[in-house]
């Protein structure tokens, strides 16, 4: 098994370019139209489509529809914006480790840079921790085969096998002795929002996609999957990563979808990096603040594994 991160937490909007910095008529994909609140922790974050220079970040906030980059676009007309997302805001990060340089100072755009670069580390730290993902993301999960046995055993083969304890050299089997299902597959990084694909390589070298109607799918925490009832999973190929499955997972694309503890931790581990840049400090070595794992073990929810 082998995982391979599609796309990173990333939110999307339509919005209008008119060759300035400045978007209008922005509207969230899939979600409500936004309130100025709820587009102020997008300011600091990284901006992608067409017409926009790579390095673009959100300046500021206008309203609830406009805001401003930080470079100018280069075209105009109706696009995708692709934007940046993590559990906490540069202003929320900056806030915590007493970030005091004024914007004027030669050396705030690097400084500024730096705690955001922490930000993400921060989160891939309590990702990893915690086995899930939290902002939205797609993953693409590699099996070498299905599981064995993978579906439900079906009834007339619970009724048969018990049968065969009558004969002369009968098994013994018991109804309750007869596993009642299998083929359970386990998605790393939950909670599971949606499984986007299932897909397998055939004995032929061709990709086929196992229709949703074949199988159905534990969302939440853990993720599994298993065939629908009297269904199997298909037969793969022998060979490595002869199975793919392509998910969406995490807590959701907005800051405000994660749980304040460990939006906590991951502001504590920032300001500790950023007060200690090295891992050696004289006199000892800097660690990870027991405060820090013990807030995200408050978080921790489900069995994984």
């Amino acid at each position: 098994m082998r995982l391979q991160n599609v796309t990173p937490p990333v939110f999307t909007m339509t919005g209008i370019l008119n060759n300035t910095a400045t978007i209008t008529g922005l509207a969230p994909i899939g979600l409500p139209p936004f309130s100025v609140s709820q587009f102020l922790p997008y300011v600091g974050q990284p901006v992608s489509g067409a017409n926009i220079p790579t390095g673009t970040t959100v300046l500021s906030v206008t309203s609830s529809t406009q805001l401003t980059l930080s470079q100018a676009a280069t075209g105009a007309g109706l696009t995708t914006l692709t934007f940046g997302v993590e559990p906490v805001t540069l202003a929320e990060a900056l806030l915590h480790c007493r970030f005091a340089i004024p914007a004027t100072d030669p050396i705030y755009a690097s400084e500024t840079a730096l705690v955001q670069s922490l930000i993400v580390a921060a989160r891939r730290y309590a990702e990893t921790f915690l086995k899930s993902a939290l902002m939205t993301q797609t993953w693409m999960l590699y099996l070498d085969s299905f599981p064995a046995a993978g579906g439900y055993y079906s009834r007339p083969v619970r009724e048969i096998w018990p049968s065969y304890g009558s004969l002369p050299f009968g098994f013994g089997f018991w109804p309750g002795m007869v596993p009642n299902s299998t083929g359970v597959i386990p998605i790393p990084l939950p909670p599971i929002q949606q499984i986007i694909s299932v897909s397998y390589t055939t004995f032929a070298g061709t990709t086929v996609i196992v229709p949703p109607a074949n199988y159905n799918v534990s969302y939440g925490t853990p993720g599994r999957s298993q065939p629908q009832f009297s269904m199997v999973w298909p037969i793969s190929r022998p060979t490595i990563d002869s199975v793919q499955i392509t998910y969406q997972c995490g807590y959701g694309p907005l800051e405000s979808h994660i749980d304040p503890a460990i939006q906590t931790a991951i502001k504590m581990l920032v300001s500790s990096w950023y007060e200690n840049r090295e891992h050696v400090q004289p006199g000892g070595f800097v660690c990870v603040p027991d405060t820090v794992n013990a807030l995200l073990g408050t978080a921790e929810a489900g069995i994984y594994g």
